[in-house]
């Protein structure tokens, strides 16, 4: 732990808490130009391929003298979505979410029932399927499908494999910790000599 002190000429001592609540909001604009400029794209590579792409929202925070960051579908609540993988109403970020964390038995859940919505039809699914994506890859591809069959009206579904996309791409950024820890002593460099105080 770091603890310091910030002389500030004429008025006594400023704490380090004190002085982190006067930076605070130039250093989350810094941090959001980082996460929008540097880290949302490893977002975006994952829906590349996609019709319908779900809008990643960067969210620079602090809690205490502690900055963070969080990048996340833009419909997406800071706690996460509620309900499972049978909405019908699922909008891209939801998906990307479940696909993200993958769902039913690949994570140790069930299968799950998907239904038709009118009941005088029926299910047509593919007779083969190549996902646009892959586990543990952060990027998109092509996919592909053979030609539709019926299937009945309902079918048990097994689940999404998890792509760990979130998981792959926080650990790429802590890595490069330093080089984000540079963009923000550079910012607050300029602030301290800006504002005449004394680290």
């Amino acid at each position: 732990m770091i603890k310091f002190d910030v002389i500030l000429p004429g008025r006594g001592v400023m704490t380090a808490n004190d002085f982190f609540n006067s930076i605070k909001g130039p250093m989350l604009n810094e941090l959001r130009k980082v996460g929008k400029a540097d880290i949302r794209p490893d977002f975006n590579a994952t829906v590349n391929t996609w019709t319908h792409k779900p809008k990643f929202e960067v969210h620079p925070s602090a809690a205490g003298n502690v900055l963070g960051i969080s990048i996340r579908p833009d419909d997406m609540p800071i706690e996460g979505y509620s309900g499972d993988a049978t909405h019908d109403d699922a909008s891209p970020g939801r998906i990307w979410d479940w696909i993200d964390r993958g769902t039913g038995s690949e994570v140790g859940g069930k299968k799950y029932p998907i239904e038709v919505k009118d009941e005088t039809k029926e299910l047509w699914l593919p007779a083969f399927y190549t996902p646009k994506t892959t586990p543990k890859f952060v990027g998109s591809g092509p996919g592909g499908e053979g030609k539709s069959h019926p299937s009945g009206k309902q079918v048990l579904h097994p689940g999404i494999k998890p792509r760990l996309w979130t998981e792959e791409i926080a650990k790429t950024w802590t890595e490069k910790m330093p080089w984000i820890a540079a963009q923000l002593q550079d910012t607050l460099n300029d602030l301290v000599k800006k504002s005449g105080l004394g680290l």
